[in-house]
């Protein structure tokens, strides 16, 4: 019997082979695809969650930096209003300038690399002005109240100036945060 079997063997070996090599490597590749497209799979998934991970701490940190900057832009006019003498406390609208300043600052310089180099700059540059500058300095604290009028031109020149720099600003924070929401 076993006799019949090995002889039978050796002579279809050729045709046994050529049918058996194509099926063997047809399922060893579909095995090995399989593998491959299930670890591809898993490495896909792991990239789209850091991937959106990483988008939602730059929604994050754009959200944050342009509310402090919309925060400094409203006590710097409190701060200059007080300055020219509209009543209010220079002094408490320097200090919330300054907290804001100090804040904005802190939080900039740790997200700094969730910016584009571009707008990474323009908020350094600005910020930088407005902390070495100051806001109500500017607008004359020196400068007696019978100089009213000059104040008020000083503050109204200041506001132009402030406001030419940060709205460019803001409207590129609104538009990268715009591109992460995909609108």
């Amino acid at each position: 019997m076993w006799q019949n079997f090995i002889d039978w063997v050796g002579r279809n070996l050729p045709l046994t082979a050529f049918i058996s090599v194509p099926i063997v490597l047809t399922v060893l590749g579909f095995l090995f695809k399989s593998l491959i497209s299930h670890q591809l799979k898993k490495e896909l998934q792991r990239e789209k969650i850091l991937f959106s991970k990483l988008h939602e701490m730059r929604a994050e940190r754009l959200s944050e930096l342009y509310s402090l900057l919309v925060e400094i832009h409203e006590n710097a006019m409190l701060s200059s209003y007080a300055a020219i003498g509209s009543g209010s406390d220079p002094t408490r609208a320097d200090t919330l300038l300054s907290e804001n300043l100090d804040e904005a600052q802190k939080k900039f310089r740790c997200s700094r690399l969730f910016f584009s180099r571009e707008l990474a700059k323009s908020i350094q540059d600005y910020l930088n002005e407005i902390f070495s500058h100051g806001w109500s300095a500017a607008v004359g604290h020196n400068l007696s109240s019978d100089q009213y009028d000059q104040k008020r031109k000083i503050h109204e020149e200041l506001k132009e100036n402030h406001d030419k720099k940060l709205t460019p600003i803001l409207e590129k924070i609104e538009s990268e945060f715009r591109g992460i929401l995909g609108v």
